[in-house]
């Protein structure tokens, strides 16, 4: 027992001795004489039981390149009739995982090939700019966690899945996607997941948001306050927005609906909903203003003034840029069911063919 060690894919992880696939199987060991013996006496072991012989003709022994030529001398000369071949491919997937030129490695299909160079053309996340080629995919993905933040690392991760797939469609089934259609479908799959993680959050945070009952807080005197919101249709990249702006008596004085395109994700569809009502106050010159609305990572980030490198980092230097420069303008967050107004509005937004701005004619209820 323990003679055959098999191999492990990963530092510390769970050794393999075999893969078994219909009347297929690769058996996996260390170059040494005593596990080669062990291998062939449990062969010999299982011919006799079962009546069934190793086809020698179909059987190769391949080596990894760290493998010193005594040692393959030594264990093909015990093989006899067994060949010393090169496993390169099982069911049109790359066997063998490295830089040799002949070899497709995992590297090469998500990252250096053309095909792959098509679709991180198209992102923009920037890593189309680094440098290809020369290292394995561990050494890839440990770059990938030191240059990316966050957020364009969950991006650069579900594309790298997409583009996987798409090899293998490719390779099985003749069919190549488009870049562009990949890079979108990727960016709906990755705001779905999200989408889903902010809905759970919800539910587990539902003891401490306010009642549905609870209403709009107003200002104290002489501020307004104006509420701000977003709505996307990340299929068609678009987004709408929300603005409504009252005062202390919470006589509605200003509304506007918006809508942008090119819309690729939601955190900037915030931002750009909030760069509207600054847009907005500063044009008309509000002095005391108190900016409200449910976007928590959004405002949070307004508040911090640490870059992160995101792609609404330029978005949210801005926004803190001209906060800066008025004394008596705030920000601060509220739930969704006080920033019902805004809400709707921006979902009406959507549809919009054309700008609507009004001042002191919109009836709130």
């Amino acid at each position: 027992m323990g003679v055959i060690r098999g191999v492990k894919v990963t530092r510390g992880g769970t050794s393999i001795n075999h893969l078994l696939f219909a009347d297929d199987c690769i058996l996996f060991g260390i170059a040494t004489m005593e596990e080669w013996n062990s291998l062939q006496g449990i062969l010999k072991v299982y011919e006799k039981a079962s009546g069934q012989f190793l086809n020698k003709e179909k059987t190769s022994v391949f080596f990894s390149i760290n493998t010193p030529g005594v040692v393959k001398s030594s264990i093909l000369a015990a093989g006899n009739s067994v060949a010393c071949g090169s496993y390169e491919r099982y069911l049109g997937l790359p066997a063998v995982v490295g830089r040799s030129k002949d070899e497709e490695s995992v590297t090469h299909v998500l990252w250096e090939c053309q095909a792959a160079n098509d679709v991180w053309a198209l992102s923009l996340n920037g890593v189309h700019k680094w440098k290809r080629g020369g290292m394995e995919f561990l050494q890839l993905w440990e770059k990938l966690l030191e240059g990316l933040d966050k957020n364009r690392l969950e991006e650069v991760a579900v594309q790298i899945r997409r583009v996987w797939l798409r090899r293998n469609t490719f390779v099985f089934e003749n069919k190549l996607t488009c870049p562009r259609r990949l890079v979108s479908a990727a960016t709906e799959a990755l705001e779905e997941f999200k989408r889903a993680n902010r809905r759970q959050g919800a539910v587990n945070q539902q003891d401490h948001r306010p009642s549905s009952r609870a209403g709009w807080v107003k200002p104290s005197a002489e501020f307004v306050k104006v509420n701000w919101d977003a709505s996307t249709d990340l299929k068609r990249r678009r987004m709408g927005m929300g603005v409504i702006m009252r005062d202390e008596n919470a006589d509605p004085l200003l509304a506007v609906c918006d809508s942008r395109s090119n819309i690729l994700t939601a955190e900037v569809a915030e931002c750009y909903a909030l760069w509207k009502p600054l847009q907005v106050c500063s044009e008309l010159n509000v002095q005391k203003v108190i900016f409200e609305g449910d976007a928590k990572a959004i405002i949070e980030a307004v508040k911090n003034n640490e870059e992160d490198w995101s792609d609404i980092d330029p978005l949210i230097e801005d926004i803190r840029n001209v906060l800066s420069n008025r004394k008596d303008w705030f920000i601060q967050f509220d739930y969704r069911e006080r920033n019902i107004v805004a809400h709707n509005l921006a979902k009406a937004a959507l549809n919009l063919v054309r700008k609507e701005f009004g001042w002191k004619r919109f009836q709130i209820v």
